[in-house]
């Protein structure tokens, strides 16, 4: 989006911001997917176990979904935090840009 800064007319202000919330969600995804890497990790060590617990691989299974839910809820509202910061009719031609 801020290679198109200066079609969408954005202020310098926008940028500043823009950029910021961009730096902060792409830590964000790094952290939440190295957590969820490390969880899959995590549930092929058990799985290798002989025999392994089903029911502790399962528990890991349901963090690690329940991260990337959690993934997926916040790149949502990331979403919805990058449109308040654009006036409407730049989330109008950014839409059209896509």
């Amino acid at each position: 989006m801020l290679e198109k800064r200066a079609e969408l007319n954005l202020s310098a202000e926008q940028v500043t911001q823009v950029k910021a919330l961009a730096a902060e969600v792409k830590k964000s995804l790094i952290r939440r997917d190295a957590d969820i890497e490390t969880l899959d990790v995590e549930i092929k060590t058990l799985m290798w176990e002989t025999p392994f617990d089903v029911s502790d691989v399962n528990k890991f299974v349901a963090q690690k979904y329940d991260l990337k839910k959690d993934k997926a809820r916040y790149l949502v509202t990331s979403h919805d935090r990058l449109n308040k910061i654009l006036t409407s009719k730049q989330v109008s031609m950014l839409a059209d840009m896509k």
